[in-house]
């Protein structure tokens, strides 16, 4: 589990530079590639949304599961599971349910991986 924490924080940490940087979205993709190899991954996270000009600044904790292409993440009191079709996103505080069945970039930006 340490191995995915620190996995994760590479992760994040390079994807802040990867967009201007050819070099740190060579590590990123190495990296991401290395953890989606792995057969199954639990990992608990923490969000921190800022934006000083709005005067946000908030943190969130986390929660994903993943195996393959499926997953089940867990933040912000709102639970999406993806079954590799379609995306089950659960608001128990209201107890509502949308089911959607996203294009590749909607699915690749809630995807934990």
């Amino acid at each position: 589990m340490r191995y995915f924490m620190t996995l994760l924080f590479v992760l994040l940490a390079y994807a802040v530079f990867a967009q201007n940087d050819p070099k740190a979205k060579e590590i990123l993709d190495k990296a991401a590639a290395k953890f989606k190899a792995y057969p199954a991954a639990e990992i608990d996270f923490t969000l921190t949304m800022e934006n000083p000009s709005e005067n946000i600044h908030e943190m969130h904790e986390g929660k994903a599961w993943m195996k393959g292409n499926l997953y089940k993440l867990n933040v912000m009191d709102v639970e999406n599971y993806y079954d590799g079709k379609n995306i089950y996103t659960y608001m128990p505080e209201v107890q509502e349910v949308n089911i959607k069945n996203p294009n590749e970039e909607e699915e690749e930006m809630l995807n934990p991986t």
